[in-house]
């Protein structure tokens, strides 16, 4: 997780990071590297 703020961000708002650094193919030469986040239900 790089982006620390933006992490803090999605936290406040009711999100959990459910998987770390999954490779994403969106057509660069090199796969990027995400977090998958998900809301949580109240």
């Amino acid at each position: 997780m790089k982006n620390k703020a933006s992490a803090k961000v999605l936290k406040k708002n009711g999100f959990r990071c459910v998987a770390h650094a999954v490779p994403e193919n969106w057509g660069f030469v090199k796969p990027v590297l995400t977090d998958k986040w998900i809301r949580k239900n109240n």
